[in-house]
């Protein structure tokens, strides 16, 4: 009798028991993409006689606005002879649209004596 109750004791659990999952297929990572440049705007500030901040990283198609912050003239000038020059009159700003990587150095021709100078990186 305890032979045949333990029988069906292990007939029981054993319907009640779930089988054990299988172990995933490994697969072959994926590679990550290339990272794309982020498009986009943003704004290098003149305080005063510097450019806050003075190096700034950007993606490729990004537009740069140089804003005045103080009651003087400065000029956004490219040391790459026709790149971009702008004149920002007292609380004006000056923008421009870069198209291709690499880095890119600027002044001030009123200040830049002064030490008023930036760069931009494009990646």
């Amino acid at each position: 009798m305890i032979a045949i109750l333990s029988i069906g004791v292990l007939l029981i659990l054993a319907a009640c028991t779930k089988p054990a999952p299988s172990a995933p297929t490994p697969t072959a990572p994926t590679p990550a993409p290339e990272p794309t440049p982020i498009q986009g705007y943003t704004e290098v500030l003149i305080p005063g006689r510097n450019f806050n901040p003075d190096a700034i990283t950007i993606g490729v198609g990004t537009t740069v606005a140089w804003v005045s912050k103080d009651g003087e003239q400065h000029t956004i000038t490219s040391d790459i002879p026709g790149l971009f020059n702008g004149t920002i009159e007292p609380f004006g700003s000056f923008s421009y649209t870069f198209t291709e990587r690499g880095d890119f150095e600027y002044f001030c021709v009123i200040h830049g004596q002064m030490g008023m100078r930036g760069v931009v990186h494009v990646k």
